[in-house]
């Protein structure tokens, strides 16, 4: 680890203790701000930690610390017969491919043979039972501790921060390693200049350009949630503007993807809203953008369009494997048993069995195969029933949120952020799970007397 990167951890842990101890708004906007940082991470034991896995424990912390024993009444958390539901098919199908079922036990033996680890094998189904878990936990615990529109507003901006952050450093770094200019290291090597300089890629403070993309997708849709509500003042164009450049720079295909879905969503909203003049707005703020992109980049704009979105989207399950190996070995075993697309394989049970559909040139490395976006680990995990119930969810969160702010900010955010969400790296469901909650938080803390969403 290099000085500067030692000192830039030094200053996160110290901003987390300082937050903790100066009060709840503190903590939530350290919350929001650390989730997309997870290119910020140490090696400890050959095991990398990133600064986003402590959010549970800073949340926990929090709600220790700041939530009052004899609290206000709230309303009850919508959503909760969902969830509950959610957690007890998590059990039973976690705990039946544990313990029960005879071709996950031989497929473990087989990965132990590989060489996989213990945490890779036989620990697997109970930690990631446990991650899952952390993950609507860490959603539940940031409800529980926003109770105004000041909390709310704390976690949001705080996440809006962080991404702009990422993006400008990222910019930078890129500009850096093309012009010979100074780079700042921070970030593991391998990510730092080697991959930028391979990729011509922006890669942020996220770990991965998919990562930083995704991430500045979700506050792109928190940025578009507070404009079509009319709060324009909440959110000026520029960072709009910093965060569809970063997108553009990243050059992800999941995230332009999460874009067009963000679009598509925010057209619909205008027409059932009537307004389309904000649509239009942004819309040719983003072709201006695209446009200018185009102009200064031209030899790398058929490589991109036919490469990263062409091949990975329209080419098949083969192609698809090529780009992304561990979801395309996911959609070949599903072609093979579509039965397990209804239940799932458990919490990080899914591995087992894609061993024999993924990449020959590639197995021998790897240590986990888990599918990377939300659609294909979601279905992996807890199926097309675990799907349903979580979307069942979201449909009381969004009830619940546009409730209580008119115009809606927190609705049209579930809505938005939702279905940018399915194609967005797992590892960032947990910002928008978090950030939802916020806004349900903000919802179970208004006065009782307005009658309450069921």
């Amino acid at each position: 680890m290099t000085a500067t990167a030692a000192l830039v951890h030094t200053i996160v842990a110290l901003a987390l203790v300082v937050s903790l101890l100066r009060g709840r708004h503190h903590a939530l906007w350290m919350v929001g701000f650390v989730g997309p940082l997870q290119g910020l991470r140490v090696e400890v034991a050959g095991v990398g930690w990133q600064w986003a896995r402590v959010l549970p424990l800073l949340l926990m912390l929090a709600y220790v610390l700041h939530v009052p024993r004899a609290d206000l009444p709230r309303r009850r958390f919508p959503g909760g017969a969902m969830l509950g539901a959610l957690i007890v098919w998590m059990v039973l199908v976690t705990g039946f491919f544990f313990l029960f079922d005879a071709d996950t036990a031989h497929l473990l033996e087989r990965a132990q043979r590989m060489g996989w680890g213990s945490a890779q094998t036989t620990l697997r189904h109970p930690l990631q039972f446990a991650v899952v878990l952390s993950y609507f936990g860490s959603a539940y615990l940031v409800a529980k501790l926003v109770s105004g529109q000041r909390d709310l507003h704390s976690l949001v901006s705080g996440f809006i921060a962080a991404n702009l952050v990422s993006v400008v450093f990222g910019a930078y770094q890129l500009l850096a390693v093309e012009a010979g200019l100074p780079v700042v290291e921070i970030l593991p090597e391998n990510v730092l200049v080697e991959q930028i300089d391979h990729e011509a890629r922006l890669y942020g403070l996220s770990g991965e350009p998919k990562h930083t993309g995704a991430c500045a997708v979700l506050a792109l849709a928190l940025l578009l949630s507070i404009q079509i509500a009319g709060r324009r003042a909440a959110a000026p164009t520029w960072k709009i503007v910093v965060l569809l450049s970063g997108i553009a720079m990243t050059r992800s295909t999941s995230a332009f993807v999460g874009v067009l879905m963000l679009l598509s969503v925010l057209y619909l909203l205008s027409l059932i809203r009537g307004e389309g003049r904000t649509l239009r707005r942004y819309i040719f703020t983003g072709l201006m953008l695209t446009g200018l992109l185009m102009l200064l980049a031209q030899s790398q704009v058929s490589q991109v369009v036919d490469e990263r979105i062409g091949a990975r989207l329209f080419q098949g399950a083969d192609t698809i494997g090529y780009f992304e190996p561990k979801d395309g070995a996911y959609v070949s075993h599903i072609q093979s048993s579509p039965g397990y697309l209804v239940t799932g394989h458990g919490a990080g049970g899914v591995d087992f069995h894609l061993i024999d559909h993924f990449r020959r040139d590639l197995l021998p490395e790897m240590r986990s195969i888990t599918p990377t976006y939300t659609l294909t680990r979601t279905l992996a995990d807890v199926g097309l029933v675990g799907l349903l119930l979580i979307l069942g969810m979201l449909a009381a969160w969004w009830r619940a949120a546009r409730a209580t702010i008119t115009p809606s900010v927190g609705g049209t955010f579930i809505v938005l952020g939702g279905s940018a969400m399915l194609v967005a790296p797992f590892l960032v469901f947990i910002l928008y799970l978090m950030i939802a909650g916020a806004f349900v938080g903000y919802y179970c803390s208004q006065p009782l007397a307005v009658p309450a969403v069921e």
